[in-house]
């Protein structure tokens, strides 16, 4: 688990985990791209991503995103993984 702090317009490279990852926003707002599509998760919601599909993160707004975020997978893998299979809209 990871306390994540974003400034507005700040993103993650593409990337994977190996287990489910679930946050829960403080603060701000932000957006999850997956091949699936896009949503907008705002202060005092979350979200879910399975394992597996690549995804990119972005802070959006204008406030600070500040979340609690946990991966859950086998310790025996890497718990984050860059990707270039994908490439968001």
């Amino acid at each position: 688990y990871m306390e994540a702090v974003f400034p507005p317009g700040m993103q993650t490279a593409v990337h994977r985990h190996p287990g489910p990852e679930a946050w829960y926003l403080v603060s701000g707002a932000q957006c999850v791209q997956t091949p699936d599509g896009a949503s907008v998760v705002r202060a005092g919601g979350g979200a879910v991503v399975p394992a597996g599909p690549p995804m990119r993160l972005t802070g959006v707004g204008a406030d600070t995103r500040r979340s609690l975020v946990l991966v859950l997978h086998d310790a025996a893998q890497p718990w984050m993984t860059m990707t270039s299979d994908w490439t968001p809209a």
